[in-house]
């Protein structure tokens, strides 16, 4: 298996170099290639890219990048909204859609301002109040980010190209949540340090640890996955803040190519590169395997990460504990699922299989379902789901492993020989 790391920078980044080495290591060829214009152009970017793709980042202007798009088709790729929907990797887009979506109460107030005097308007015409942050709407490393206390401290900066303001959050940190596949990995939490003026360092964090308890690990890995469910991100490294006076929690940002090089490694147990190359070869042998079989890997895998609960429900499934539907409950949503197929959630259609296989029921129904669940496997990673749209955005929330895997151990159980 080969995989291609797309970078902008010539050299490649540190954490491309990270990855290939770790790639090596676990028996894949990985190699850092840098696209350009001329590439898409030429349509050199076939035979550049190999089947697998990790797409960080690149030059490219967004023509380039919506030309280059039926070149990377039936690709494995993360991550596929940074080459097809560019503009997910900035703020304000992406607080704009969490405005209009159901994840709405974690959205932070941000405008773009453009120049000083625009940030003033801004100021007034949305009625914020000091202080105000001021920063890149592009991801920056905790470069070029002001707290604003006054009107004065706004004259200090100077370069204000695409840059936007939110109000400031009061708190003592923030964590970062990385979700791969749609499963949330080991939150770290950012403290900044006790000086009120070096602002930059309290954004960076100075001492991280991990969340203090279990129900706000619960709380900021789901606000996690269903943001990078919401914005199509295969890959993301999640900022969470909680505010220290209402105790709401707050999205700073989803990161499309986040980093793992601060710590979070060190600080968490995890190994963030290592789960990458694994999620990738996982997604390489799937297309060469039964569908059964391949979920039943990506689960086996990763099932330790779910919630106890449906740790010990997703158990009883795959070993034929749970208690199946009564044949009555079964031909009822056999009726059910027959009447309205597509509005028939992908967990009631496994779970007739699941009770079909027990009862020894036989009908047309069950090929339908199993040929059905070929097409609802996750574009984030290989489990079940239904693809079903967020009712103001269109786009799903649903592309998590904490949503799908009981209709994926249903699955797994009910085709079992």
């Amino acid at each position: 298996m080969k995989l291609s790391i797309v970078d902008c920078n010539p050299s490649g980044h540190k954490l491309v170099k990270c990855l290939i080495d770790i790639a090596a290591d676990m028996g894949v060829k990985a190699a850092h290639i840098p696209i350009t214009s001329t590439d898409i152009a030429t349509g050199e970017i076939t035979s550049k890219l190999s089947e697998c793709i990790f797409w960080r980042a690149s030059d490219l202007a967004l023509g380039e990048l919506m030309a280059g798009i039926g070149y990377m088709k039936d690709r494995i790729t993360i991550n596929t909204t940074v080459y097809s929907r560019p503009m997910t990797s900035g703020k304000l887009f992406q607080h704009l859609l969490f405005k209009h979506s159901t994840l709405s109460e974690y959205a932070i107030p941000t405008y773009r301002v453009g120049s000083l005097e625009s940030f003033h308007e801004a100021m007034s015409a949305q009625k914020l109040e000091y202080p105000v942050v001021v920063k890149p709407n592009m991801g920056t490393t905790g470069k070029g980010i002001f707290l604003i206390n006054n009107p004065d401290d706004a004259s200090r900066i100077s370069d204000w190209s695409d840059m936007i303001v939110t109000p400031y959050i009061e708190s003592t940190g923030d964590y970062r949540v990385f979700v791969l596949g749609g499963v949330p990995f080991s939150a770290m939490r950012k403290i900044g340090n006790d000086d009120p003026a070096d602002f930059v360092a309290k954004c960076t964090g100075v001492t991280r640890l991990t969340p203090e308890n279990d129900e706000i690990l619960k709380t900021i890995t789901d606000i996690a996955t269903r943001v990078a469910s919401l914005l199509h991100l295969e890959y993301a490294g999640l900022d969470i803040i909680r505010d220290e006076k209402t105790s709401k929690y707050y999205v700073l940002e989803a990161n499309v190519s986040g980093t793992w090089r601060n710590g979070y490694n060190e600080t968490t147990g995890e190994n963030i590169p290592r789960e990458i190359i694994q999620w990738f070869i996982e997604r390489h042998a799937a297309k060469s395997q039964p569908l059964r079989e391949s979920l039943a890997n990506y689960l086996d895998h990763r099932k330790s990460r779910l919630s106890p609960e449906k740790q010990v429900q997703v158990q009883r499934i795959l070993d034929n504990k749970e208690s199946p539907l009564t044949p009555d409950a079964m031909r009822t949503l056999g009726s059910r699922i027959i009447n309205n197929f597509f509005a028939t959630s992908i967990e009631d259609k496994c779970r007739y299989l699941y009770a079909a296989k027990h009862h020894k029921h036989h009908s047309n129904l069950i090929q339908l379902i199993t040929s059905h669940a070929e097409k609802s496997v996750s574009w984030t990673g290989n489990f079940l789901t239904d693809d079903i749209g967020d009712t103001s955005t269109g786009l799903s929330l649903n592309h998590t492993l904490e949503y799908g895997v009981l209709a994926t151990a249903y699955f797994i159980a009910a085709t079992r020989p």
